[in-house]
């Protein structure tokens, strides 16, 4: 028999609101406005919730429209985390590792350039695919290409080494020693 999910009541002033304790399957879909991102957010070990994916305003355009994209998005996600066969997840499957190779190829070219920032860009996507087959050697490779495209000029890559990879880097290495 299933068991029962356990509710938080969060009051907010003369309102009760009943949320749902987060599983490790669900998806939290947030909006960052001053970014004009989406962000997938998913349930980490410890409780917390950690960026799974984000999608520019761009991207999720070039999928056919900001409903289609985000969709596309969700049902990818579950795809990817689920093994069952409803909402025809197994297209998703399927559709997945088709766009995951063009992303390598792209990320390929991209690293392939002498422009710093398309260098950064193609480690960024490369990053995207951190998955549990990835190492330590893995994640030094990464830096060395990131730091290659801020050496290079990429103001970009400089604030990302700065602001974003040190915290980025120890959660990535955790889960990988884990």
């Amino acid at each position: 028999m299933p068991s029962t999910p356990r509710v938080t009541k969060i009051a907010r002033a003369s309102r009760v609101t009943v949320m749902r304790e987060l599983d490790t399957n669900d998806v939290v879909i947030r909006l960052d406005p001053p970014r004009s991102m989406v962000q997938l957010l998913v349930k980490k070990t410890d409780g917390t919730l950690d960026l799974f994916y984000e999608a520019s305003q761009e991207t999720l355009l070039e999928m056919g429209g900001f409903e289609r994209g985000l969709g596309v998005l969700v049902l990818g996600y579950f795809s990817a985390k689920t093994k069952v066969d409803i909402f025809n997840l197994e297209d998703y499957r399927r559709g997945a590792t088709a766009f995951q190779k063009e992303l390598d190829e792209e990320a390929a070219e991209l690293l392939s350039s002498e422009d710093s920032n398309s260098v950064f860009e193609g480690a960024l996507l490369r990053l995207d695919r951190f998955d549990d087959t990835w190492t330590l050697q893995d994640l030094d490779d990464m830096e060395s290409l990131i730091r290659h495209a801020a050496d290079g000029g990429s103001e970009a890559a400089q604030v990302f080494l700065k602001e974003k990879w040190p915290e980025r880097v120890k959660i990535l290495r955790r889960r990988i020693t884990r």
